[in-house]
């Protein structure tokens, strides 16, 4: 019997241009959205080199070359960077306020 990671390795098409949403792989994995993200994250976790892409019709996908996993990498670190200017204001909003519990 398949598991749900076997199935989704053999799910996810190669190609950022066939990326498959989220929202195809529920339907087809007859799982919600949200056990296909957390599917996702763990097959990740475990090397699986599962890229995703939200722009126009978006989803998930493997890189069809090694410019697609460069692409996508550099998406990523853009955003992480993104993500910690976002903290930095609140942090800084918690320093004013003199908070010693700031979570990291």
């Amino acid at each position: 019997m398949k598991t749900y990671f076997d199935r989704l390795w053999e799910l996810i098409p190669r190609g950022r241009e066939n990326a498959l949403p989220m929202k195809d792989l529920a339907t087809i994995l007859n799982i919600s959205e949200r056990a296909v993200r957390i599917l996702v994250q763990k097959a990740r976790e475990h090397g699986e080199p599962i890229c995703s892409e939200w722009d126009g019709s978006g989803g998930y996908f493997y890189p069809a070359d090694m410019q697609e996993a460069r692409d996508y990498i550099r998406k990523q670190r853009a955003r992480i960077k993104s993500a910690r200017a976002a903290l930095r204001g609140v942090e800084k909003y918690l320093q004013f306020f003199a908070v010693d519990d700031i979570v990291e």
